[in-house]
């Protein structure tokens, strides 16, 4: 059975870049195991460029749109409607959707207001966490300090 290898951008087939899309069922690798001498193939809905659809693809290519990941105008059937006209783009989508929802909350550190990558940061970045951290270890220390003074004065002190 013939497979192809996908690249990004580019037509599934010819790997020539793509200017309009057509996605398409194709067997495609993912994973060449050298040692052995096998491919690792799946079908998958991927991009080919006008030239390389057989005319029974083209029909069945009735809905267009733009990818919502590079711009690209891609025409599928009712099996390729994600949006996207690859996996990479719909990654790219989903990253930009999450990081617009965080709103930016002050860095706990330096007070800087910032967009956090997850939803449990506190500090803008490693050096500002790791200042925050030698500042408690500061304060700890004096604390520890201060009492044991106290306690040694007490002890020295005649009643």
């Amino acid at each position: 059975m013939k497979y192809f290898w996908k690249k990004a951008g580019c037509c599934t087939r010819c790997e020539k870049p793509l200017e309009r899309a057509f996605m398409v069922r194709e067997y495609v690798a993912w994973q060449a195991l050298e040692a052995a001498g096998h491919v690792l193939c799946q079908t998958e809905t991927v991009p080919v460029c006008e030239t390389c659809t057989t005319p029974a693809e083209a029909a069945a290519c009735i809905k267009s749109r733009i990818c919502a990941g590079c711009g690209l105008e891609i025409h599928h059937g009712n099996f390729g409607g994600r949006g996207a006209c690859s996996k990479r783009c719909t990654q790219r989508v989903l990253r930009a959707r999450r990081q617009n929802s965080r709103a930016t909350i002050p860095c706990a550190g330096c007070k800087k207001a910032f967009r956090p990558r997850r939803s449990d940061a506190e500090f803008c970045s490693s050096a500002c966490r790791q200042s925050a951290y030698r500042r408690r270890e500061d304060a700890a220390w004096a604390v520890k300090f201060a009492v044991t003074t106290a306690k040694l004065l007490a002890e020295r002190s005649p009643r």
